[in-house]
């Protein structure tokens, strides 16, 4: 029986896998070019990937006047739904953006847009024309002048951090790399008011706005944007809390050439390093790589797919696509791009599925597929060329 020979991560994503049949040409198409809805109200559209798979963006043009349920979708040869919400009385443009789009007639689609014009009107009042108006001066009314038009904010917080103010209406909070999500607190000055825009957020890299609107007994609305921003990188100022999370996996440190670093904050590094075990979590990590290469002697994929036993095929692949996973989310702190490249090549985009967080979750991967053949992650060493390379170090 033919052993495997490369490294459980080469030798998966270049195995064969099942091929794809060639349906139809392949594309990205929508249900609607025009959507009426009205105002507090929602309305759906489809998103439909025709012999392709891939990522495709929403927006809105104007999201205080429509808004959609997800800004991301997957698809794989499926549809979707969104559903956008009416939020005030307007037009709004909503783009449906082609990023990571391929058609398994290997065509990038990538790029590719198609909009759908969205017209928010409002609510038509059911006033009765017929009905006698009552002429009584003297009898109080009850119409809006005697709700309260009170929208003020009285307080608004993130669990945690301390939000800078820049005006009555715009608070603004950076975030250290390693924090992916937040939970945005508020409470209105009456409280007969309503809030909403409130809770836990999830945080992509860069700039994040967040609208939290308090609307008075009236109905008035006071809008107050929150950007938070999330960095890119680690920097010095995020030392301290870094040092004391006991989940971050990489102390990568970034760092201007004109920054004076104090020696205490020196020791501080060393100290935290050296209660970091590294040979030995390597070796860890390592013993999982060797144990995947096992089970796939065992199981033997390429078998399972020439005797087309397709339900042991499908829990073998899946298995090793988790087990994957998890050994990059694991070597990200000592080979980041190496760990990036695995995760590019078994489909996983979602940062919460890359997460230190995420190593216990499992039967999670969806709407994951590999759509081509990967580069080997390591290539195999030629020994005749190692052995001559030390050879010519030592005479040096």
């Amino acid at each position: 029986m033919k052993k495997i020979q490369y490294l459980v991560i080469t030798l998966l994503l270049t195995i064969c896998l099942l091929p794809v049949s060639v349906l139809a040409a392949g594309s990205i198409s929508v249900s609607t070019k025009s959507i009426t809805v009205k105002k507090g109200s929602k309305a759906t559209f489809k998103i439909s990937a025709n012999n392709s798979a891939g990522r495709v963006e929403i927006t809105s043009s104007n999201p205080e006047v429509a808004s959609v349920s997800t800004s991301s979708l997957f698809l794989d040869m499926q549809s979707g739904s969104i559903t956008v919400t009416g939020n005030s009385a307007g037009t709004a443009t909503i783009t449906v953006l082609a990023k990571d789009v391929t058609t398994y007639d290997d065509e990038e689609l990538n790029g590719k847009t198609y909009t759908i014009k969205v017209t928010v009107t409002n609510p038509v009042s059911n006033t009765n024309t017929n009905k006698p108006t009552n002429t009584n001066t003297n009898k109080p009314t009850n119409s809006n002048n005697n709700l309260s038009k009170n929208n003020s904010l009285k307080e608004i917080a993130i669990d945690g951090y301390t939000l800078e103010k820049k005006d009555s209406t715009h608070y603004t909070l950076t975030v250290a790399n390693n924090v992916t999500n937040i939970n945005i607190k508020a409470t209105a000055e009456d409280a007969k008011a309503s809030i909403r825009g409130i809770g836990k957020k999830d945080l992509k890299v860069g700039d994040n706005h967040f609208e939290v609107v308090v609307t008075s007994e009236s109905g008035a609305q006071n809008k107050i944007d929150v950007k938070v921003t999330r960095k890119e990188d680690f920097s010095l100022e995020d030392l301290d809390a870094l040092l004391e999370d006991s989940n971050a996996q990489d102390i990568s440190i970034t760092i201007s050439k004109d920054t004076i670093i104090p020696k205490a904050t020196i020791e501080k590094i060393k100290e935290k390093w050296n209660q970091y075990e590294i040979a030995n979590s390597i070796q860890e990590i390592w013993n999982l790589v060797a144990r995947t290469n096992k089970y796939i002697d065992e199981t033997m994929p390429w078998a399972l797919a020439k005797e087309e036993q397709t339900e042991k095929l499908a829990s073998c692949m899946y298995h090793l696509i988790e087990n994957l996973r998890k050994i990059a989310i694991l070597i990200q702190p000592f080979m980041k791009e190496t760990a990036n490249n695995i995760f590019r090549q078994i489909g996983i985009q979602e940062d919460t599925m890359k997460n230190w967080e995420n190593l216990k979750e499992y039967k999670k991967i969806q709407n994951t597929k590999v759509i081509e053949k990967g580069e080997p992650i390591f290539m195999r060493l030629n020994a005749e060329e190692e052995i001559e390379f030390l050879k010519n170090m030592m005479k040096k």
